[in-house]
């Protein structure tokens, strides 16, 4: 069974070179936003380059994920840019949808490429993502790549980002770092020479899923090896500027793997770049481990993470206002959230003043 494998892998029989599907040398996007502003020493832009790029995966048919994202986190810090990615349908079109149309016209932050929009795809639609980073927008300090089911804290991740530079550049980049503990001082000129980094929830020895009734099947033609390399989870990671064109032009030069957070971060920035991966604690995969009814929906449950997993359009507005309004040192530093958030939050319950939402 497995030498047949899922249908929907079989392009990759006839090949995996990148470039055949991305095409890096072409203009192959169907809409585009605007390109960031160059970063100018000389005067100041009017819209200065952002210094955390957000560019969100997502699928035609998410109009709500978006727009609950352009309410809440995707609007909150000024020195941030909002892009979201996603493709086109199986068939090959010269335009997308009318109502993605007047979509992108209403915001101007959809990127819509040349490429069928599908799980199997999710490897293509990040490297399309960096495409765009790459020539359009290449001055960003930072980029944060995440899913539009993902709960972010804008201004706690602009404020740590150069933090967690500093930390590495004292030689932590191998530890856990995303403590709990309050702000340190962080480097003025963190940006002038940013290190190539990763940072997110990394993976350790995790093994290929070789069952196909699963969506990350990994049938062993595609990756032959016994355990996977490490890397940092799909649903939310950030890589330096400096990063960006190095993982772009690997990338191009190594077989896909269809799982998007394997392929970019552990094959390409782990094993080929020798990017350092660095975990974060404070970025939340997965929450599924808990039935829909046994979750709690308190803005205290999740004021701690800076990033979290499987929150759904409604669920984000609902949380959005009581987390801006939270005063987390009255309302979540009790014994009955103490007990709530060990048994029931993602990640490990802690309280958390000093990084606003």
């Amino acid at each position: 069974m497995e030498e047949c494998g899922l249908k929907e892998l079989q392009y990759l029989r006839v090949s995996r070179d990148p470039r055949r599907y991305v095409r890096p040398n072409e203009r192959t996007a169907l809409l585009s936003p605007p390109p960031c502003a160059p970063r100018s020493r000389g005067h100041s832009a009017r819209r200065p380059p952002p210094r955390l790029l957000m560019l969100v995966t997502s699928a035609p048919a998410h109009h709500e994920h978006r727009q609950a994202i352009r309410e809440t986190w995707g609007r909150r810090s000024e020195d941030a840019r909002l892009v979201f990615v996603l493709g086109r349908g199986r068939e090959p079109v010269t335009q997308p949808p009318a109502e993605v149309l007047e979509e992108s016209q209403r915001h101007r932050d959809l990127l819509v490429e040349d490429f069928t929009d599908a799980y199997h795809n999710l490897t293509l639609k990040t490297l399309f993502l960096l495409k765009w980073a790459v020539r359009e927008c290449p001055s960003a300090e930072f980029v944060l790549k995440t899913d539009d089911d993902v709960l972010i804290n804008t201004r706690g991740l602009v404020r740590a980002l150069p933090r967690w530079v500093a930390q590495t550049r004292g030689g932590a980049a191998n530890g856990r770092l995303g403590g709990l503990d309050a702000a340190s001082a962080s480097d003025p000129h963190a940006h002038e020479a940013l290190p190539a980094l990763i940072f997110g929830f990394v993976f350790h020895h995790l093994l290929p899923i070789r069952d196909a009734k699963f969506r990350l099947y990994a049938p062993n033609w595609l990756f032959p090896e016994r355990v996977y390399p490490d890397y940092v989870s799909g649903s939310a990671y950030v890589i330096t500027g400096t990063s960006l064109e190095l993982l772009f032009k690997e990338a191009m030069d190594t077989p896909l793997l269809p799982i998007e957070d394997v392929f970019l971060t552990g094959i390409v920035g782990g094993s080929r770049l020798g990017i350092p991966l660095v975990h974060i604690s404070r970025f939340w995969t997965d929450d599924t481990r808990f039935e829909e009814s046994k979750k709690i929906y308190h803005h205290c449950a999740y004021h701690h993470m800076l990033a979290t997993h499987h929150v759904t359009p409604e669920m984000l507005r609902q949380l959005w206002k009581p987390l801006v309004q939270l005063q987390p040192a009255r309302e979540c530093d009790t014994l009955l959230m103490h007990i709530l958030g060990h048994l029931f939050t993602p990640g490990s319950y802690q309280v958390v003043t000093d990084d606003p939402w």
